[in-house]
């Protein structure tokens, strides 16, 4: 027979005290669960903000020289490697002319009539920038004497320090035209003198200025049309960095301008710096926008800003990769918020500040907008907490 005697009253009050206990622990479990999860806070502070235009820079050598065949011709290179020391006048190369009929030979002579032309006209040119390049220097030691007594504002001082190197930036472009005029005199002296062929009508093309050997384009020995590109020659002293920047943002940039450059992520340093960051300015910001197809095949309006670099900075070469933060504003003592803690509400920008462990929309008055903080002109002070992400339930 079945035993259905009672448990003793100590065995039952312990079970019920069991099952409490683990109806507790679970209800404990679901309102664990089920409470929301604390808010991620941000403090408002104080300090500097920068409004920066964060856009890729290629640089480039300042009046580099592209050497081209005057005609059509065997081409025949000397031994030179991208990277050598060549001085004004020093041969490239060789190169044979093929013989003209007599209607090329008439047009050859009319090319190197235009030739002359060029000539005197980028002469005339290069003497009117010199003229313009001594008048700045002029203008520069005027404005600094005047500043020095204090009759001139630092940025008067600072913008004629920028005219001037905009004048020697033409003028040493203008030499360059020159220098390229010149060679191009030569060579159509040489399609007329060297006609015939052989080794008589041979003509040794030479350096018109000197420098570094930046590109060999055209390493072998091949026959050529005429204005084919053979070597660039230019200074790497003269290195400058080219940002295209869309031209809204273009219209904010002005000479002088403050510009951050990142090369990589070397540890090195130079000159106490981290060697992945260079500190430049604007030099010139070109008049006119080009149409650029992004890589989201939009169409896009951009504007070259040249930037200089400075003359510390590690090996760089032309047409190398950086990032540019061009600094469009900057503030030093900002009050200013994380921009994730900005939420759009019905009449302008809230900000959810914490207070007493709620989180209490306050509307906001905004200024300048950095990339990750943005100014804050009324609606919370120094020191508050404020929530990131607040989303549209905070509470």
């Amino acid at each position: 027979m079945p035993d259905n005697t009672p448990p003793p009253p100590r065995r039952r009050w312990g079970l019920i005290i069991a099952a409490a206990a683990v109806a507790l622990a679970l209800a404990f479990v679901l309102w664990w669960r089920a409470r929301p999860a604390p808010p991620t806070l941000a403090v408002v502070v104080e300090g500097p903000l920068e409004v920066t235009v964060q856009e890729q820079a290629r640089t480039r050598v300042r009046g580099a020289v592209t050497v081209s065949a005057p005609v059509a011709g065997r081409w025949v290179p000397v031994a030179l490697d991208p990277g050598d020391a060549v001085r004004a006048g020093a041969r490239l190369g060789t190169l044979y002319p093929v013989p003209l009929d007599a209607a090329a030979l008439a047009q050859a002579q009319g090319a190197h009539d235009a030739a002359r032309a060029a000539l005197g006209e980028a002469t005339a040119q290069r003497a009117a920038l010199a003229e313009a390049q001594a008048e700045a220097v002029r203008a520069r030691r005027r404005v600094e004497r005047l500043e020095a007594a204090g009759g001139a504002s630092p940025e008067a001082l600072e913008q004629a320090r920028t005219i001037e190197a905009e004048r020697n930036d033409a003028l040493a472009a203008a030499t360059a035209r020159m220098a390229a005029a010149e060679a191009a005199v030569r060579g159509a002296e040489a399609v007329v003198a060297g006609q015939g062929g052989g080794a008589r009508g041979a003509r040794p093309l030479v350096a018109p200025r000197g420098g570094t050997v930046l590109l060999r384009l055209e390493e072998q020995e091949r026959v050529l049309p005429a204005g084919t590109p053979l070597v660039r020659l230019g200074n790497l002293d003269a290195l400058e960095a080219v940002i295209r920047v869309l031209s809204s943002d273009a219209a904010l940039v002005r000479p002088g301008t403050r510009v951050r450059f990142t090369v990589g992520a070397s540890p090195t340093t130079v000159a106490g710096a981290p060697a992945d960051t260079l500190v430049g300015a604007v030099v010139r910001v070109d008049p006119a926008a080009r149409t650029i197809v992004s890589a989201l095949g939009v169409e896009e309006q951009r504007v070259d800003v040249v930037a200089a670099l400075p003359a510390r900075r590690p090996a760089l070469g032309e047409g190398h990769a950086l990032e540019a933060d061009v600094v469009l504003w900057r503030g030093e003592r900002v009050v200013q918020l994380p921009a994730a803690a900005l939420v759009r509400g019905d009449t302008g920008w809230v900000a959810h500040v914490w207070r007493r462990g709620r989180a209490v929309p306050v509307p906001v008055t905004l200024g300048a907008r950095g990339a990750a903080m943005v100014e804050v002109r009324a609606g919370v002070a120094v020191g508050d907490s404020v929530v990131l992400y607040p989303g549209q339930d905070a509470r």
